[in-house]
């Protein structure tokens, strides 16, 4: 009788020492963990694909690309995007961005020479930009590098 209530007693540990990390992995935080758009937007990202009116063109028109985004206020702040074409020549853009009320929309300013404002789509490390540019729908993902 003894070592059956040793063995039910070793059993019911060793399960409990099984079940244990589950009871504690189990603790919901009460942070959010999930990043603002303006937390979430400050980086160097590295555009992965680029289209215009659905066809893609880099590697064909541009040969590389990267956004930088540094924060100022909950809304806005200031951005850099190079363009580098398979002609070997670049065009930089920097200005002012300023995110809606829902974070759904950016708005980017480059000094007054021009004002593009895209849907922004942001989870996690990947960015998807689309809108209008020069009358043509545009498509910009990029990952944070």
């Amino acid at each position: 009788m003894k070592t059956v209530l040793s063995k039910i007693n070793l059993t019911v540990f060793a399960l409990f020492m099984l079940v244990l990390p589950a009871l504690t992995s189990c603790h919901k935080d009460d942070k959010d963990d999930k990043p603002t758009q303006q937390t979430g937007i400050a980086g160097k990202w590295e555009v992965g694909s680029f289209t215009i009116e659905g066809v893609e063109i880099k590697g064909i028109v541009i040969s590389s690309a990267q956004l930088q985004f540094d924060t100022e206020s909950s809304t806005t702040g200031t951005f850099s995007w190079v363009m580098n074409y398979t002609d070997d020549t670049s065009d930089t853009v920097t200005g002012n961005y300023t995110l809606n009320g829902t974070g759904k929309k950016i708005t980017l300013d480059s000094n007054g020479d021009k004002t593009l404002e895209f849907d922004i789509d942001l989870t996690g490390n990947k960015l998807k930009l689309s809108g209008i540019m020069d009358e043509s729908s545009v498509v910009v993902k990029a990952d944070r590098k």
